[in-house]
């Protein structure tokens, strides 16, 4: 059984908001298509960024990340909120995903503010896609 959630007012407008937006600016993908929407292929790059930029533009990437830094200053349930609606859509998770919510989040917990400053509103935006490389000790 699903629990059901119970919206402020606000975050209810906030998803209608989305939900339209999505609608009216990103193509959906049924099953099929999902699993060849493949954000990780490099022809498809300058067309991911193109869109996590206007993504960016829209008020819906790094939505809960400081609005000092490119962020909207959301909360967690706004970014909730918009994944929920987002699923079904040809948005770009993978490569941007780790920018934005693995290396993004690092910068802005531990990096100083003139880093801040510096990349953080540019990974969101998708003008620049930072990567992580892990390594084995051996």
């Amino acid at each position: 059984m699903t629990e059901k959630r119970i919206e402020s007012p606000q975050l209810r407008d906030y998803r209608l908001r989305a939900r339209a937006w999505l609608a009216d600016n990103v193509d959906r993908v049924d099953g099929h298509a999902a699993e060849n929407h493949d954000d990780r292929r490099l022809e498809n790059l300058q067309e991911f960024k193109d869109l996590q930029l206007r993504i960016h533009k829209a008020g819906y990437a790094g939505i809960s990340f400081p609005l000092e830094y490119g962020g909207q200053g959301l909360t967690l349930e706004h970014e909730r909120v918009f994944h929920e609606e987002a699923m079904g859509y040809a948005v770009p998770p993978t490569n941007f995903g780790t920018s934005i919510n693995i290396l993004g989040a690092t910068l802005v917990e531990f990096g100083t503010h003139a880093q801040k400053l510096a990349y953080v509103s540019n990974i969101l935006s998708g003008r620049e896609l930072w990567i992580q490389l892990l390594s084995e000790p051996s």
